[in-house]
């Protein structure tokens, strides 16, 4: 039989938990992020930037009662330029433009109006699920390396946490920013930052470059994957 003592305090934890409760739910903002709210950097690097460096990842999230689960939060990477990239308009600028990319066209869903998720496109035969894994080479701008799907690798979000990735909810894969990019025939790029056509990326090559308004973007062939550069380009 519990002690009187200890009925008290558990009577007393209750009361405090009820009335934190109805003072949050008394609050609009509760459970929300706020204007203001600071940003904490946490240890994961984020996608390459200009001079090799990998962007710092910020976290911040909403303030909620202590007895309540963790709130929602959002992640920024810090660019070359000291900027906050929000974490979701990297998702959505890569993940709305897809429609656009014919070779991906025919994996890639629609939102649907009422907020609810995705619709995917109904395929009649395989591949069910797209064929690519999609590469976020690099940031302001962004440029995205798409390969062929070899040897049925991760292509989700279960992935290894050393690779980095976004979700893409119109595809139910991912964009990857940490990822060992494997040098396959019947890769190419694209971005949706910069007025730049998909561009092939001849199957026999061993160096190639992509031109950014402030600096070149290089992939060199390296036992069978792309090292990844960003370099301020030669005048």
């Amino acid at each position: 039989m519990p002690s009187l003592e200890m009925a008290r305090k558990l009577s007393q934890s209750a009361l405090l938990a009820l009335s934190a409760a109805i003072f949050c739910a008394s609050l609009s903002s509760c459970g929300t992020i706020l204007p203001g709210t600071p940003w904490s950097p946490v240890s994961k690097e984020g996608p390459l930037l200009l001079g090799n460096q990998r962007a710092q990842t910020l976290v911040r999230c909403a303030v909620v009662p202590a007895f309540m689960s963790k709130g929602p939060c959002e992640e920024a990477f810090v660019d070359h330029l000291n900027e906050k990239v929000a974490w979701l308009d990297v998702q959505e600028d890569v993940d709305a433009y897809l429609k656009r990319i014919p070779a991906l066209a025919p994996w890639v869903g629609e939102l649907r109006k009422d907020g609810t998720g995705v619709t995917m496109p109904y395929r009649r035969e395989a591949p069910y699920r797209i064929p690519y894994r999609m590469h976020i080479l690099t940031i302001s701008p962004i440029v995205v390396l798409v390969t062929p799907n070899t040897n049925d690798q991760f292509n989700n979000c279960s992935a290894p946490e050393g690779e980095g990735c976004i979700p893409s909810p119109r595809t139910g894969a991912a964009f990857f920013y940490r990822a060992h990019i494997k040098a396959v025939s019947g890769s190419f790029v694209f971005s949706p930052d910069m007025p730049m056509e998909v561009t092939a990326i001849p199957s026999d090559s061993q160096h190639f470059e992509i031109k950014l308004p402030d600096s070149k973007l290089e992939l060199v062939a390296e036992n069978g994957n792309w090292k990844v550069q960003r370099n301020v380009r030669d005048r």
